[in-house]
């Protein structure tokens, strides 16, 4: 009977490689392909709004999954990362960082579906480095102003677990601010 467990482990970190060999012959070129992330990210914000994914969304969206090796638990994510040859602190970091988004996340289903975690190949001149995420997206037809205050809530996740926020969550709060304003000013 316990024969079953290093076959499933095996089998989680032979599924691991897989994703991260695709991501790494598939990584977002940072100089290349600036246009592409900058152009997902307004597109994302706009769908905040107005509930529709383009299908230029979609597509940019599909380019972006190519570059990222995905999985679903806390303990893949640490998996993952141990795989790609992320330093060991800077695994248990991150799962930190990462799982209190995914906490908060979690605490606000009526607005946030979770989708996992993710590493994001990106490559720089000949550099190749990952950007950990949590993964999550709006509810469908959900309140868009509780939207953006869950979803602020969810970027500042880690400090209520005395971790740092990253300059990405930094920004983006602010991005989520003034969106949030914008949608109220208009009513």
């Amino acid at each position: 009977m316990h024969e079953s467990f290093p076959t499933i482990e095996r089998d989680i970190h032979k599924e691991i490689a897989e994703k991260i060999a695709t991501a790494k012959e598939h990584p977002l070129d940072i100089e290349k392909e600036a246009d592409i992330i900058q152009r997902y990210a307004d597109l994302v914000h706009e769908s905040y709004i107005s509930d529709i994914e383009t299908p230029e969304l979609r597509e940019l969206e599909a380019r972006i999954k190519l570059a990222m090796a995905q999985v679903a638990t806390i303990s893949e994510f640490k998996i993952l990362m141990e795989s790609a040859g992320v330093f060991t602190k800077t695994v248990l970091d991150t799962l930190a960082h990462e799982n209190a988004h995914a906490n908060i996340a979690d605490q606000h289903p009526d607005t946030h579906l979770t989708h996992g975690y993710g590493l994001v190949y990106l490559k720089d001149g000949e550099d190749i480095s990952v950007q950990p995420v949590h993964i999550s997206e709006k509810v469908k037809g959900s309140n868009t102003i509780e939207f953006f205050d869950h979803a602020i809530a969810v970027l500042e996740a880690p400090a209520l677990y005395e971790n740092k926020l990253s300059d990405d969550d930094t920004r983006e709060i602010e991005v989520l601010k003034e969106m949030k304003e914008s949608v109220i000013a208009s009513k």
